[in-house]
């Protein structure tokens, strides 16, 4: 299974997201190939996703 499909089984199955609905996907640097598989697989889901970088903790 790769990042994508993991992310949106978390998507569906944890999270519960629906279309339309808001998901914001806030990460790091450090952890971007992760955020952007949760954010891809959001907008796969139908939802209002948006994904916030921030620099990684000191």
């Amino acid at each position: 299974m790769d990042l994508f499909d993991a992310a949106k089984k978390v998507l569906e199955n944890n999270m519960g997201v629906k279309p339309g609905e808001p998901v914001l996907i806030v990460t790091d640097d450090e952890k971007l190939p992760i955020g952007q598989a949760l954010y891809r697989a959001a907008c796969a889901l139908g939802a209002e996703a948006a994904l916030a970088v921030t620099p990684p903790a000191p």
